[in-house]
């Protein structure tokens, strides 16, 4: 695609995007911003933050939230259910900022503005502005009502104040996840082996030996919720000294499903008189906090293994809100572990790069440059499409582009469904029978693994794509002085 074709193309898309909606027009559909919707078969209810949406495959899926800006009444003491009570004044109030779905018994007067009222109970609610013959006022119905509700951090803190987070791990997640929960205010310590590499790293950070910052088992002994935050093979090989540790009332706290999933393999049995919980943010610890810092958070499931309190999943949503999470969707620790492997295996990392060496290496074997079959490859599809993908949705990127290209991809995407699908399929099945997992838990459970992972990293720096890579990164205009 020429440049100025592509130039013509986001030029549109601007105008688009500043453009009243009309039926012809292409929409959009986020749940963080709230742009044009997509014609689907979805639609979304809020309640404050949460919403149900229904895909019209029998199974509406709730997801809790970021929410831009709301003004409310709140009344009366009763506050959430669980931890205490939260004294709530008679107030307008702003919520804005992070939040999270918790169980509450709050009478809400009618005058609320929410939409979706009728959500919780459509029988006996009525929308404002309806008549009121024969309606029961909201505050009647929802006083004995439990329902979810969403709050922001402020709310979330006040749940969290009588706890301690224990991270333990100082990775790419206990990273990302424990400087976020200690920015937004909540009692937060880091355990991790004295004097080693993740103890300098946290030194760094700001956390201070003594203080915020223990060794592995001070933290646990600390601590209310213990966050393993520790590699896969590491939890399986730490597990043994760990787990007589995590005493009864105490709440354990994941971000993969692995360990537990694949216990069989792993030996990470869990405590039958804890609460076992999970958020898993969908990007690196890296991600998770530049995210953060960006005011926008990133997407995380949200999971219960194990409840024994009755309050497992309130935790783990003002976990979620805690660590940086811009909104969280409920799923199970098995559909996480199996969906992260086969995705990181698939398109989002293996299938992607396995993918891009072939189409580059062909157009190379045909006479093309380094630097066309570069461009044609890697930098237009993750400078150009792949943003508008995430953005605006896979037909939105068709509308932005050339009818030529349009037409040739619409013919092709069915052929290289084709051609993928059986790998797929036997990905997952290997996700699933266990096979990825021992050969993960074999490989990063090895003295080496350090420098044989180096070396990998190393071979693919090395192809000639990657080295053409470098060059056309460099040659960006906003890379230049």
């Amino acid at each position: 695609m020429q440049s100025a074709a592509r130039r013509t193309a986001q030029l549109a898309l601007r105008q688009a995007a500043r453009a009243p909606s009309s039926a012809a027009s292409t929409r959009a559909y986020s749940l963080l911003t709230k742009a044009r919707q997509v014609a689907a078969p979805r639609t979304p209810a809020t309640v404050r933050g949460i919403k149900s949406l229904d895909f019209g495959d029998g199974n509406p899926e709730t997801v809790y939230e970021r929410s831009g800006g709301w003004r409310g009444t709140f009344s009366g003491r009763e506050g959430i259910r669980g931890h205490e009570a939260l004294p709530l004044r008679s107030e307008k109030v702003w919520v804005r900022g992070w939040i999270v779905g918790v169980s509450c018994h709050i009478p809400v007067p009618w005058n609320v503005p929410w939409s979706g009222a009728s959500h919780l109970s459509p029988a006996k609610t009525r929308r404002r502005g309806s008549s009121a013959a024969g309606a029961t006022s909201a505050t009647s119905v929802l006083r004995a009502r439990t329902f979810e509700m969403a709050f922001v951090v402020s709310i979330v803190v006040l749940y969290l104040k009588n706890d301690t987070l224990a991270l333990i791990g100082y990775g790419s997640q206990g990273h990302g996840q424990g400087l976020n929960a200690r920015d937004n205010g909540i009692n937060v310590i880091v355990g991790v082996r004295k004097d080693g590499e993740s103890w300098r790293q946290a030194q760094e950070d700001g956390w201070v030996p003594g203080k915020n910052l223990f060794s592995i088992e001070e933290a646990i002994e600390k601590g209310t919720i213990i966050m393993n935050l520790l590699s896969d093979a590491a939890q399986s090989q730490t597990w043994p000294h760990i787990k007589p540790l995590i005493t009864k009332g105490k709440t354990l706290y994941f971000s993969h499903g692995f360990s537990v999933v694949f216990q069989k393999d792993t030996g990470v049995i869990v405590p039958e008189d804890v609460d076992v919980i999970l958020c898993a943010p969908k990007g690196s610890g890296r991600t998770v906090r530049t995210l953060f810092k960006e005011g926008r958070g990133i997407n995380s499931s949200i999971a219960v293994w194990q409840d024994v309190t009755g309050k497992a999943m309130e935790k783990v949503r003002a976990i979620a809100v805690a660590v940086g999470s811009g909104y969280s969707y409920e799923t199970t620790f098995e559909k996480e572990v199996y969906s992260d492997l086969y995705g990181e295996r698939g398109v989002l990392m293996g299938g992607i790069q396995g993918m891009f060496l072939a189409q580059y290496q062909t157009l190379r074997e045909n006479g093309h440059s380094p630097s066309e079959a570069f461009n044609e490859t890697v930098e237009e599809a993750t400078q150009s499409l792949f943003p508008l993908i995430g953005n605006y949705g896979m037909d939105y990127m068709y509308s932005a582009c050339s009818t030529t290209a349009r037409r040739g991809a619409l013919d092709w995407a069915p052929k290289f469904y084709e051609a993928n699908k059986p790998v797929f399929e036997k990905l997952y099945a290997s996700v699933r029978d266990g096979t990825e997992t021992r050969r993960s838990l074999d490989f990063n459970g090895r003295p080496t693994y350090r420098e044989d992972f180096a070396k990998e990293c190393s071979e693919i720096d090395q192809q000639e794509m990657w080295r053409a890579g470098k060059v056309v990164r460099g040659l960006r205009p906003d890379n230049k002085n």
